[in-house]
């Protein structure tokens, strides 16, 4: 989720007309900015929900301040300390003009920074959903004293579950799709943790046989 706070970050340095007059250029970096007053600069484009820069010179010391807040959910402390350091670049420095290295050539805005980390985290979970029995069939049948063949129909029966998300998706024209995504993207998950709680294998297979239809439910209609 994001953060309550709004970051802020105050630079100070001497006072210089040259680096005042760096300092009063909008940046065009990991933001865009467009002026808004005298010494004051406001978001323009960027993955930012707020933004705003002041610059204020006293004669003797020049002071840059700061409020912003990511547009980004789940994932904004990944991105926090690598913006915090674009946005403190000494108004010199070479890139403090230019997109930094490990950010998208173009510029994300908010909208798009938000909708680009809920589908990142939701691919996470929904990759996690696909693979899970895969990946664990072999020691649940240990677990459960299951012979091969029982852990073969139980692969088959939740494999075949590819029938349950034509169901599904055929729902999507009736119902609506977002109504239908948010529905499969909740089961998914759930069912799939629900698994921990099975007492047998028979259990496991059914838990699964809903939670994967469910998240291939979901990738039907991921750009």
């Amino acid at each position: 989720m994001l953060p309550d706070a709004v970051a802020q970050e105050i630079t100070t340095w001497p006072s210089d007309p040259a680096r005042l007059a760096q300092l009063l250029t909008p940046r065009d970096d990991v933001v865009g900015e467009r002026a808004d007053g005298e010494g004051t600069f406001e978001l323009d484009h960027g993955p930012f929900r707020t933004y705003r820069r002041t610059v204020r010179d006293d004669g003797v010391t020049i002071t840059e301040t700061i409020n912003w807040h990511l547009a980004l959910p789940w994932v904004w402390w990944l991105f926090h300390w690598p913006v915090r350091r674009e946005l403190r670049r000494r108004p010199d420095h070479p890139r403090r003009y230019r997109q930094p290295w490990w950010a998208p050539p173009e510029r994300l805005d908010a909208r798009a920074a938000a909708a680009l980390a809920t589908l990142a985290v939701s691919a996470m979970t929904v990759g996690y959903t696909n693979t899970l029995l895969t990946q664990t069939i072999a020691f649940a049948g240990d677990d459960f004293g299951a012979s091969d063949w029982a852990r073969s129909v139980s692969l088959a029966v939740v494999r075949s579950g590819i029938v349950i998300s034509l169901l599904v998706v055929s729902l999507a024209d009736r119902v609506g799709r977002r109504r239908i995504l948010l529905f499969c993207a909740a089961a998914a998950p759930i069912a799939a943790a629900a698994g921990a709680l099975a007492p047998n294998l028979a259990v496991l297979t059914l838990t699964q046989a809903v939670g994967r239809p469910s998240a291939s439910a979901c990738r039907w209609w991921w750009p």
